[in-house]
């Protein structure tokens, strides 16, 4: 939490983790085809959310994270 009065990071909370081995969160785990090998694992994955915005209501403080997976491009690399 970031306190904007004292400009102060007040606490520290975790976004969570995705279970992927639930039902429709497959997840392609192989880099040794071009073709998705789409499959359940027993991991979890970390939230990283690309997009914050804050807003108060009320006198309320609100955090919205978007975490839309947006596609990657690298050097080599593209989806």
């Amino acid at each position: 939490m970031l306190d904007l009065g004292s400009k102060q990071i007040t606490a520290i909370r975790p976004v969570g983790y995705s279970d992927l081995s639930r039902p429709g969160h497959d997840l392609d785990a192989s880099d040794q085809t071009s073709e998705a090998l789409l499959a359940s694992w027993p991991i979890k994955g970390m939230r990283q959310p690309n997009a914050l915005a804050t807003f108060e209501v009320g006198g309320t403080p609100y955090l919205l994270a978007a975490s839309e997976g947006d596609a990657r491009d690298y050097a080599g690399f593209s989806e």
